[in-house]
């Protein structure tokens, strides 16, 4: 992956869990869910690690040139996640906007 973020995405169950936003590399294959939970640290409690990747073009900046985390999820329009529910979204750039992806 080129690059990614981690933020707080949309649950039934607890609230709000792991969602991490990924930029693959350009002509490589995007990662999977479970590569990118397999690639973090054992010693992670299941609990903090990702429930759901978004793939993105970009990852959006907030006013200060930082990926932007908070809020990413609402501005997304991700739909909340129902428990065990571990899905992959594709975004696009659309009108200047980004938009989740049919499929």
């Amino acid at each position: 992956m080129q690059t990614c973020v981690c933020f707080a995405a949309p649950a039934e169950l607890y609230g709000e869990v792991v969602g991490a936003a990924v930029v693959p590399k350009p002509g490589e294959a995007p990662p999977t869910l479970a590569e990118v939970q397999a690639g973090l640290r054992t010693d992670f409690s299941a609990r903090w690690r990702p429930q759901l990747l978004v793939l993105m073009p970009a990852i959006p900046k907030g006013p200060t040139g930082k990926p932007k985390r908070i809020g990413l999820a609402q501005e997304l329009q991700l739909p909340r996640l129902r428990e065990k529910e571990q899905p992959t979204y594709t975004v696009r750039h659309e009108g200047g906007q980004l938009r989740l992806c049919d499929a």
